[in-house]
């Protein structure tokens, strides 16, 4: 008796894309408002991806890793993370910097939150604000 060679196929997951974008405003100081755009893709609890953050004063490029928690599908519910670090900046302080991501998803409402240093630290910048955030996941 001959066996067959064993092949292993690789699961098929369902790719997900999330973008996100809105006007947010730093805490404490509603005079410093910028624009952010972020996209990720990949499985829900792997996802990848780029962001952009803009004010009057500067502009930030970031790396981007994280999940969605609930049901992508329903949409209703779910809650997106992501965090990275900065990787340009038109100020070179900001480099390497943490960034984490997070947005709300229900219904009737679009929370966005984008904080630039390390969560508990201090010195950290939360800004937030309304946005439009699209999960989007094919193969289902």
């Amino acid at each position: 008796m001959v066996l067959a060679p064993l092949v292993l196929v690789p699961a098929v997951r369902a790719a997900t894309m999330v973008e996100l974008s809105g006007d947010l405003v730093l805490i404490g100081d509603p005079s410093i408002r910028g624009s952010f755009e972020a996209r990720a893709v990949g499985d829900p609890n792997q996802l990848v991806g780029t962001g952009k953050f803009e004010t009057s004063t500067m502009t930030i490029l970031f790396s981007l890793t994280g999940n969605i928690i609930g049901d992508p599908n329903s949409r209703a519910g779910a809650v997106i993370t992501l965090s990275g670090q900065v990787t340009q900046s038109t100020d070179p302080t900001l480099l390497r910097t943490p960034v984490t991501v997070n947005g709300l998803v229900e219904p009737d409402t679009r929370q966005i939150s984008l904080t630039v240093g390390a969560i508990g630290d201090p010195n950290a910048k939360t800004f937030v604000g309304a946005g439009l955030i699209s999960i989007e996941t094919n193969g289902k």
